[in-house]
C-alpha cells in the first residue's frame, strides 16, 4: 500500500534529517509498510471547559471546525485535531496556526481557556501498509483490532521506550503517530528494525 503524498520536499531541517541522510540511500521503496514523515506540521495545544458552549464557539470560529468532545477520538478536517483529556485538545496542521494562535488566545482567555503555540516540539510520521499494525504492535500494549480501535480512536500510549499519541484513519493500514521531537530519530530507528522482516520504505512529504 501507497500512502498519498505531496511530490513537493520542503528544504527545512527537520527532527529526523540526520536519520534521513543515513538512511535513505538503503531504502529499497518496497515493502509491507510505509514511514512517512510529515516534517512541517504545526501544533497547537488547547485548554478549556467543554462545559461552556462559548469556549467551544470561540475554537470552532477560529479552527473551522469542532473540537471531538468523546473521549480518545479525533477529528480530520481543515486541521487534526486529537482528544487529549476532559478539558484539552492538540490541533495538528500543515498550515501555519501561529496567526491562529495569537487571536484565538485573545479571545479564549475571555471565556475561560487558553492555548499554546508548540512549534516544532512534536514529529508526526504516518504509518501505513499491510503490516503497519503488526509493527505497532511489536512495541505497545494497545488493542489495535478494528473493533476496539477502530478509524477516528485515538490514544496517549508507550510505543517501544517512546511516549505517543497514536490515531487511525482507516481501519485498516493508516496509523499517525505524534512522538516529542527529543524522542523522533530514537522511534525511527525502532521503526526501521520492527520493520526489516516486512520491508519498509521512509519518507519525508
Amino acid at each position: 500500500m501507497t500512502l498519498n503524498r505531496s511530490g513537493n520536499v520542503s528544504n527545512k531541517r527537520h527532527a529526523l534529517a540526520d536519520f534521513f541522510a543515513k538512511e535513505v540511500a538503503t531504502d529499497s521503496g518496497a515493502g509491507e509498510v510505509e514511514f512517512l514523515v510529515q516534517p512541517n506540521l504545526d501544533f497547537l495545544n488547547i485548554r478549556g471547559s467543554p462545559q461552556r458552549q462559548e469556549f467551544l464557539d470561540v475554537a470552532k470560529r477560529h479552527l473551522g471546525q469542532e473540537l471531538p468532545l468523546k473521549p480518545n477520538t479525533f477529528d480530520a478536517g481543515p486541521h487534526t485535531i486529537y482528544w487529549l483529556g476532559p478539558d484539552e485538545w492538540l490541533v495538528v496542521s500543515l498550515n501555519n496556526l501561529r496567526g491562529v494562535h495569537g487571536r484565538m488566545a485573545v479571545d479564549l482567555s475571555k471565556v475561560g481557556g487558553g492555548v499554546s503555540q508548540m512549534g516544532g516540539g512534536f514529529v508526526g510520521i504516518r504509518v501505513g501498509g499491510t503490516a503497519a499494525e503488526a509493527v505497532l504492535r511489536k512495541g505497545c500494549t494497545l488493542d489495535f483490532h478494528p473493533d476496539r480501535f477502530p478509524a477516528g480512536s485515538c490514544a496517549q500510549t508507550g510505543l517501544a521506550k517512546a511516549t505517543v499519541l497514536i490515531g487511525r484513519y482507516e481501519s485498516q493500514g493508516i496509523f499517525d503517530v505524534i512522538v516529542r521531537r527529543s524522542f523522533a530519530d530514537y522511534l525511527a530507528y525502532w521503526f526501521r528494525e520492527a520493520a526489516e522482516e516486512f520491508g519498509a520504505s521512509f519518507l519525508v512529504k
